[in-house]
């Protein structure tokens, strides 16, 4: 599907980090795509030893020259793909994130009322410093 959305042919590398995904970038030509297996397979990603974030993300950054974060449900987690990575390679938002924060500052700064807010997910706690 994403070589449909992209109109480019999309490499897949069945493995995160290693030789199978440096191969798979290798391989790209100039503006060329690849998708690496789900980062959350490897444990480095979400390790809560920091050094075994850190090796993992280095890892990461070999494979690419920039960081385009466009999780807004991701981005406060301390994860290898978006902390430490952020830390070694520039890093930008994306524009769902732009978007997602646009949306809070009109809804945090300048409400228009009535005001509603629907809270969904697990942790209110969570949730509660943005509304207070």
């Amino acid at each position: 599907r994403l070589e449909e959305l992209l109109g480019q042919p999309v490499v897949f590398a069945e493995d995160t980090v290693g030789a199978q995904a440096t191969a798979a970038v290798k391989v790209l030509e100039n503006g060329g795509v690849c998708l690496l297996e789900n980062l959350r397979f490897n444990p480095g990603e979400a390790s809560k030893d920091a050094a075994e974030r850190g090796s993992f993300a280095k890892q990461l950054a070999e494979l690419g020259d920039v960081l385009v974060s466009d999780g807004f449900g991701v981005v406060h987690r301390k994860q290898a793909s978006v902390y430490e990575l952020a830390q070694l390679i520039p890093s930008y938002a994306g524009d769902l994130i732009a978007t997602e924060l646009e949306v809070l500052k009109q809804l945090t700064e300048s409400p228009k009322r009535p005001y509603t807010v629907v809270l969904g997910g697990s942790k209110v706690s969570d949730k509660l410093g943005v509304l207070v």
